[in-house]
């Protein structure tokens, strides 16, 4: 999730994905070396353009992380001023208390921020989804890894804008984006078997995509919806 975007100017651009239009932000960055798409701290899908683009990737690009902005928003996911967020299916309650310290409380699905001042909040909120997702993606990748018979050794979320996760080989170690964090829970569970099939296949070869329809036969449904990228 890249943060503090909403400072700099830009300029809007519309066009047409699926027959639904689409109005997106773009800021030019002649500094970076390549464009890319991501979604600023208020959940607003934005354009970085870079030297090099081509039109190909802008509309493939657009419309996977259109759709990434569309379902955060729907949750409320990681919005700088959300007074609620829904990460693995369920919904908690945003509050804040002016503290003398930075931590976040969990009580009866309420989140409540500690914070100093309020530029700690979007830090604070994010380790507090991040501790709630632990405790439903840890489980549930245990038992896909029983499963499957894969291997994994760590599990860490992080901002990612150019994928939703990946799987480390040899090591076991499996990343997630924070955006993961907003899909449901079938849909959590197909990357989890997406990349859990990286143990046993490096790559995206037909055996690879035979390991995963063997845990996950309507995979295709789910490669449409996501548009995945790897």
């Amino acid at each position: 999730m890249a943060r503090h975007l909403s400072k700099y100017n830009f300029s809007l651009k519309t066009e047409v994905i699926d027959g639904e239009l689409i109005t997106y932000k773009v800021i030019e960055s002649p500094n970076n070396t390549y464009s890319y798409f991501t979604i600023d701290e208020n959940n607003e899908l934005v354009y970085i353009k870079g030297k090099y683009t081509s039109e190909k990737f802008v509309q493939r690009a657009l419309a996977k992380y259109f759709l990434i902005a569309k379902k955060i928003k729907e949750n409320n996911h990681f919005f700088k001023d959300s007074k609620k967020v829904t990460i693995c299916g369920i919904t908690y309650l945003v509050k804040t208390i002016n503290s003398t310290s930075n931590k976040f409380e969990i009580i009866n699905k309420t989140i409540f921020l500690h914070l100093t001042n309020v530029n700690r909040q979007y830090g604070v909120f994010q380790k507090a989804c991040e501790f709630i997702a632990h405790k439903y993606m840890d489980k549930r990748i245990s038992y896909w890894a029983k499963k499957m018979n894969a291997k994994v050794t760590k599990i860490i979320f992080k901002d990612i804008d150019s994928k939703f996760a990946y799987y480390t080989y040899p090591s076991g170690k499996v990343t997630f984006s924070f955006f993961v964090l907003a899909f449901d829970l079938d849909t959590i569970d197909y990357l989890i078997i997406h990349e859990l099939s990286h143990y046993f296949h490096q790559n995206h070869s037909s055996l690879f995509w035979n390991k995963v329809a063997e845990f996950c036969p309507n995979y295709k449904n789910y490669e449409k919806t996501l548009k995945f990228q790897h």
